[in-house]
């Protein structure tokens, strides 16, 4: 499962605001490092898309935010809600254990929301919300 640390918060703002570098190179460093913050990027990326009126901005933002929808961007996010996934297809005793383990736990917010949905599609007690 992916490590899921506090965010910098100035960290990405200044990754976002490097997305308007005059350099190609400087663009394409922030989307990688953008992409590798994943969900935890989400708020400040929503709120500089609202504020931005550049359309080099606007696109990349666009981007970073598809592949979070979409679980294009960080790899060990996509990795972990496809083992989610196989968790729920298994539904044996063990595998429900596990996904109940992991919508507990320390996870990030998306995968432990996938994780009490495959809970509640296979009639299994997800744990509450806040924890």
């Amino acid at each position: 499962m992916p490590r899921h640390e506090p965010v910098d918060a100035e960290r990405v703002r200044k990754l976002i605001a490097q997305l308007d570098d005059e350099r190609f190179t400087v663009r394409e460093r922030a989307m990688k490092e953008l992409g590798q913050v994943g969900d935890a990027a989400e708020p400040l990326l929503r709120e500089q898309r609202a504020a931005t009126a550049s359309p080099e901005v606007g696109q990349r933002i666009d981007e970073l935010l598809e592949g979070l929808v979409h679980g294009t961007g960080d790899a060990d996010a996509l990795r972990a809600r496809r083992a989610v996934e196989v968790l729920e297809r298994i539904g044996t005793p063990e595998a429900r254990s596990a996904l109940a383990e992991v919508a507990a736990g320390t996870s990030g917010a998306k995968l432990k929301s996938h994780a009490r949905a495959a809970l509640h599609r296979l009639g299994a007690d997800a744990p509450p919300a806040g924890q």
